[in-house]
């Protein structure tokens, strides 16, 4: 499950935008996405 979710997280921003529905989640995975790192939960 974690290589999934780090392959998904690991995307631009469409697939964190989908995987999480909720906005402050959202917010924080799409900042460390963008930093090119991976987030949990």
């Amino acid at each position: 499950i974690e290589q999934l979710d780090s392959n998904k997280m690991g995307h631009k921003g469409d697939k964190w935008k989908l995987y999480n529905g909720d906005g402050k989640n959202a917010r924080r995975i799409a900042s460390l996405t963008a930093e090119g790192k991976i987030v949990g939960k």
